[in-house]
């Protein structure tokens, strides 16, 4: 009974198995019935092809994960440098935010009536002031 591989165990365990089996081989083409015995040799080789292409596609996948979020964030940042100041511009310049974006804040203008009445006070004031401290 020859045994196919099924992935549950590695290829070494497999071809090992197989290897002591003389394995047949029916081939139909064009009309042809042609029966092949794989010798160990042959077995040793499907063994070693079979486990570079595994080791091939795990590269492949390897590569593919790596390459995936490495693209992804290439377009997110490429497309967010493209348009952020197009967008920034046209959202300071909306006519309706315009008074909003010039007023000034509540602590700025009572700093600036502060400021004003010590001017107002005069010189007398400011030596009091740096005298306290």
């Amino acid at each position: 009974m020859v045994e196919a591989y099924d992935g549950s165990s590695s290829y070494a365990n497999w071809c090992s198995r197989t290897a002591s089996i003389k394995l047949l081989f029916h081939i139909h083409l064009r009309g042809y019935h042609i029966i092949v015995q794989l010798t160990t040799n042959l077995i040793k080789c499907f063994c070693l092809v079979a486990k570079l292409i595994r080791s091939y596609f795990l590269i492949i996948r390897k590569n593919i994960q790596d390459a995936v979020p490495k693209a992804i964030m290439h377009f997110l940042v490429n497309f967010v440098q493209e348009h952020i100041q197009s967008e920034l511009v046209s959202q300071l310049y909306k006519k309706e935010e315009i008074d909003r974006l010039l007023q000034e804040s509540e602590a700025i203008t009572s700093r600036r009536t502060e400021v004003s009445e010590m001017l107002q006070v005069g010189p007398s004031y400011w030596i009091i002031l740096l005298l306290a401290y």
